[in-house]
């Protein structure tokens, strides 16, 4: 589906060591300390799209989202939930979300069937893949064409791809193989940022709803630590230790990804006495290792205290393993305690329909690569007066 360079899915070698080099520069710790500053202010924009549409939810989040890693990433301007790039990240994982989950498709198992027509019965993996395809260059080859066009533009902002276009790149490598490494790096971030980080929040509103206790206890610390005449802030995410271990155990309750990143051995192991041959590919099980029982007590409890005290439970691996693990989770982590702090601030979460009415909620989540919950009834309210004459400020204060 031509998303094998894409550092989800390139083998290891020169490439995906270049294209996780840039990344890591980019994303460290302390690197990611200076996109704080847009991510709060994205925050704000998400709470402003909240009080007008606060039916959707989802699409107010993704778009909050997505104009962050678009505008940090590209330095394209994204003034809309109706952008291009952010409705095209969401259309292309929706093609691609199945398929880069190993043994999706028979092809995987009989991979002699990619040999056969795609008008041949069966044989839907390959159209899809046509589609994944011309969808997939659209977002990486447009987004990166447009930035390049941008550097120079007036009134273009600083990004990832200006900075790194602008310097030489290594000795060893031609420019050409220097963009195409940096087109692939941003072109992932572009799209695995976006929907996993969505995912992330979504489910944490999920559990809140669910668990309208915890939703109150969370509320009782922000009212504490920021009070009700600002907003929250990230020099407040140190006194917010409980918000904290909800935002722990949401990920652990559902990971945005359930069965990881897909590994391949370069060499013979054995694992338990289970001899493991050269070239296996290894699925993670993240959802199954949360349910451990050996790990967790009561591991089907929805407990953020299980992260406190002095003797706090091991932290979901959520953000992955090794080589493969998560760059952006010092960026993530930031996106996902902003967003849930600034609208527990301001809004209660209630399980109820548009009309106030309650409504019992069976949480059901879709499968892929990046796990959502299905849609749930999630009503809105603002917390106290002062909410939406805060919420109409909250940029103007920064």
């Amino acid at each position: 589906m031509n998303f094998t360079p894409s550092i989800v899915l390139a083998p290891y070698g020169e490439h995906w060591k270049a294209m996780r080099r840039i990344t890591q520069q980019s994303l460290n710790r302390s690197s990611s300390l200076s996109l704080l500053p847009s991510q709060l202010m994205d925050a704000r924009l998400l709470l402003q799209e909240l009080l007008v549409h606060p039916g959707n939810y989802i699409g107010a989040i993704r778009y909050a989202l997505g104009k962050n890693i678009i505008e940090n990433t590209y330095g394209l301007r994204i003034t809309s939930p109706d952008s291009e790039y952010v409705k095209l990240s969401r259309e292309t994982h929706e093609v691609i979300q199945n398929a880069v989950v190993p043994g999706s498709f028979f092809v995987d198992v009989f991979p002699a069937l990619r040999f056969i027509p795609e008008w041949f019965p069966g044989a839907g993996f390959k159209r899809l893949a046509r589609v994944a395809k011309a969808r997939g260059e659209h977002m990486v080859d447009g987004a990166f064409d447009a930035a390049k066009n941008a550097i120079n533009s007036e009134g273009s902002m600083p990004s990832l791809v200006g900075s790194l276009l602008s310097s030489e790149g290594p000795e060893e490598m031609t420019r050409e193989e220097y963009e195409y490494t940096i087109k692939w790096a941003a072109g992932s971030l572009y799209g695995a940022g976006t929907e996993s980080t969505t995912s992330s929040i979504t489910t944490f509103l999920l559990t809140m709803v669910l668990f309208p206790d915890v939703q109150k206890r969370v509320q009782d610390e922000l009212d504490s630590v920021v009070g009700r005449k600002r907003l929250p802030t990230f020099d407040d995410r140190a006194s917010l230790p409980y918000l904290e271990a909800t935002i722990k155990e949401s990920l652990r309750f559902h990971p945005p990804t359930p069965l990881g990143i897909a590994h391949r051995l370069v060499e013979d192991d054995v694992v338990q006495g289970y001899h493991i041959p050269k070239g296996s590919i290894i699925l993670p099980n993240i959802w199954a290792m949360n349910m451990n029982e050996k790990q967790y007590d009561h591991p089907e409890r929805f407990d953020p205290e299980r992260y406190l005290g002095p003797s706090p439970a091991l932290e979901s691996p959520v953000f992955g393993f090794g080589r493969r693990a998560c760059l952006g989770v010092h960026y993530s982590t930031a996106a996902i305690f902003i967003t849930v702090a600034s609208i527990l601030s301001v809004f209660d979460l209630r399980a109820q329909d548009k009309d106030g009415k309650d409504v019992r909620i069976e949480p059901a989540f879709t499968g892929g690569f990046v796990s959502h919950p299905k849609p749930f009834p999630c009503r809105l309210t603002l917390r106290f007066p002062e909410s939406a004459e805060l919420i109409r400020g909250g940029t103007s204060l920064l």
